[in-house]
């Protein structure tokens, strides 16, 4: 009795339930949406505002993680809440006073007429009577236009609003996205650097006893501004610096610092400190230069002229067209290479046998003078940590003038 008309009021109340959670649901999505954008659009002048405000990404992330966890759980909220028939009823009853309340009335008393058929004082008949009319009057009305759909379509205006000038800003410069995204999701890479590394160039070396030294240093995170050369020869027992000195090096700009050692007279210890950072310690080695001696000239004539060999240890040696020089030499060092130059350019290898050198020239009429007592020396550094000896050997020719170069090992 009754059972119909209140399964009938029942089924348009669970209709409209789920009508209006989507309605709810697609809301707070539009919200969520019109947050995102509204805070996505904030990433530029957050990159340009870090500069003065170092911590601003890291609030920014921070901020947009809140609002948009918040919009999102209140849109899954109204969606996936419980909403009662009666509270539904309510809202129709709002929206449409002409039903005087005979909806929420029939909802609350036909369980009454159920259970207590034979109670005193209670009317079955009007109730019954209730159900049919409120069944007629809800068979009138469309579920579409119970809902109020007016802040879905305001939100959706305020998102196409939205959506063009933030599109227009992401063609005109499609890199803000990226590090828009970097602020968001990296803040803290963000952050201003609280460390200082510290590199030098170069990382070790070995010069010629006497020559300048030159130490560049490269630093990044916190720029310093000012960077020190500490140098020292020796160490105690313990292994700690004696004798530090402090050079300050040149302020290059861009966190790059220089500093000169105009003479490196002996082996020392450098790094490179600001504060409580510093490089690694590196050796620059000052090391005696290679020597060439004991130089003998053994000249060959040529066999036609029957004419006998002639050693020179030192001095000027002539010779007829077609004669064979033969060079001998010691150097004070490993020979790793060694030649002989000519003026032209040209090279002649030198034989090499542990420190001796030896080399034989046939040449046109030459005079050439042995002298090491004026030889002048030019030291440089080879790119295998090798020290090349050049040793000038004035010679008076019609066709030529040589120098014996050499490459030994260090020591």
């Amino acid at each position: 009795m009754g059972q119909e008309e209140y399964q009938e009021l029942s089924s348009f109340l669970r209709r409209f339930i789920r009508r209006l959670k989507l309605l709810e649901g697609v809301e707070g999505l539009c919200l969520t949406a019109i947050c995102a954008l509204l805070l996505f659009a904030l990433g530029p002048g957050v990159d340009q505002l870090k500069n003065l405000v170092p911590y601003a990404p890291l609030a920014y992330s921070i901020l947009t993680a809140i609002v948009l966890l918040t919009a999102l759980g209140w849109s899954l909220f109204r969606f996936l809440r419980r909403l009662s028939q009666e509270r539904a009823a309510l809202y129709i009853e709002q929206k449409q006073p002409r039903l005087r309340n005979n909806l929420i009335n029939s909802l609350q008393l036909y369980p009454q007429v159920v259970g207590a058929e034979n109670a005193q004082g209670f009317s079955s008949g009007m109730v019954l009577a209730l159900l049919r009319t409120t069944r007629k009057q809800i068979a009138g009305l469309r579920v579409d236009d119970l809902l109020d759909k007016r802040r879905l379509i305001t939100s959706l205006r305020l998102l196409g609003f939205l959506i063009v000038p933030v599109a227009a800003m992401v063609l005109l410069n499609p890199s803000w996205v990226g590090g828009t995204i970097s602020l968001l999701t990296r803040p803290l890479d963000h952050l201003p650097p609280s460390q200082t590394t510290v590199e030098i160039e170069p990382k070790g070396l070995r010069v010629v006893r006497g020559a300048p030294v030159t130490i560049r240093a490269a630093t990044a995170g916190a720029m310093p501004a000012t960077l020190d050369l500490m140098t020292w020869t020796a160490t105690d027992e313990g292994g700690q610096p004696i004798g530090v000195e402090k050079v300050p090096m040149e302020n290059l700009g861009a966190g790059k610092f220089s500093a000169k050692v105009a003479r490196l007279e002996k082996t020392l210890r450098y790094r490179a400190v600001t504060g409580p950072f510093t490089s690694p310690t590196y050796t620059a080695e000052a090391v005696d230069p290679p020597d060439i001696a004991n130089v003998q000239l053994m000249l060959y004539p040529p066999a036609y002229t029957g004419l006998a060999s002639v050693s020179v240890p030192e001095g000027n040696i002539e010779g007829l067209k077609g004669s064979t020089l033969r060079l001998d030499a010691v150097a004070t060092k490993d020979i790793v290479k060694a030649d002989i130059v000519m003026d032209d350019g040209k090279k002649i290898p030198l034989k090499i046998d542990g420190r001796k050198l030896q080399a034989n020239l046939v040449r046109s009429v030459m005079s050439c003078a042995s002298n090491p007592t004026v030889f002048p020396r030019s030291i440089c550094c080879g790119p295998r940590k090798t020290w090349k000896s050049t040793v000038m050997k004035p010679c008076r020719s019609n066709t030529a003038h040589a120098m014996i170069s050499a490459s030994a090992k260090s020591p």
